[in-house]
């Protein structure tokens, strides 16, 4: 059905885009774009015009270049938004404290606004010297350890524009070698599930970060530790902590929406 059929059909492209919203209803449901096109009836261009409204709103996203869709961060942002449950800020508040207090070093839960990054809950270390956190702060989402696991787990198209918009802003050599890195490093920290940084927002600071999924299998947030080089030049001993923590969020969120654990669980992936 062509484009000019669909509008004289007085079924409009509101319409149809959220009908097709609405066919990803239940947990963990994953559709083809082919499957979608024959549930609503449209041409294969249609298909994916519709497909790439939603995936640029963040509504949904694309499984590993797989050509199949999953409900993306952004609707379980409003929907969390919208009703009396837990949202990830909320059940991150308490293990963010906790975890805090169990290895005496800052730390902080993030979620993604567009192509930036921002602090939503955090608990700062009780020792004099310490990383501060400016709650207002947001980061581009290419720099600092919590930021390049939001990227990481982007799906491929949205990444991919991006890294090439970054591509284009480089001024010099060495922020097009910067640039030019990042996909490898982003295939690396979703291999490995955790991402490092040192210095790269604040000199003298290193951290540590880790995916936190809802059960729809977006990305929740990100959880990070972050501390003074000369106290800790190296976060991993701090990883089984970390994991814990984030594991917790995980089931917390799970619980709160009735469902199991996202089959990509960001705990079960570190534990191995």
């Amino acid at each position: 059905m062509s484009t000019a059929v669909e509008a004289q059909s007085g079924y409009s492209s509101i319409e149809r885009v959220l009908d097709i919203l609405l066919l990803f209803a239940g947990p963990s449901v994953v559709h083809s774009a082919q499957s979608i096109g024959d549930a609503m009836g449209v041409s294969r261009s249609s298909t994916y015009r519709y497909l790439n409204i939603l995936r640029s709103k963040g509504l949904i996203e694309e499984i590993d270049a797989s050509g199949e869709y999953r409900l993306g961060s952004g609707f379980v942002r409003m929907v969390a938004a919208s009703i009396d449950t837990l949202t990830p800020t909320a059940a991150a508040e308490p293990v963010v404290a906790e975890l805090a207090k169990a290895v005496g070093e800052t730390t902080l839960f993030t979620v993604r606004v567009g192509h930036r990054v921002q602090c939503a809950t955090y608990t700062e270390s009780p020792k004099a010297v310490r990383v501060s956190i400016d709650p207002v702060r947001e980061t581009p989402i290419h720099i600092g350890s919590s930021a390049r696991v939001h990227l990481a787990y982007l799906a491929d198209r949205e990444q991919g524009k991006i890294l090439d918009a970054l591509a284009k802003a480089a001024s010099s050599a060495a922020e097009r070698k910067k640039v030019g890195a990042l996909p490898a490093e982003l295939k690396a920290i979703r291999e490995a599930g955790v991402a490092r940084s040192s210095g790269e927002i604040e000199s003298g600071v290193n951290s540590m970060s880790v995916p936190v999924f809802h059960p729809s299998g977006a990305v929740a947030g990100v959880l990070t530790i972050a501390a003074p080089h000369f106290r800790m030049q190296s976060l991993d001993g701090l990883m089984p902590q970390l994991a814990a923590a984030a594991a917790r969020i995980e089931d917390a969120l799970a619980q709160a929406s009735g469902g199991q654990r996202a089959p990509e669980s960001a705990a079960l992936r570190r534990a191995r």
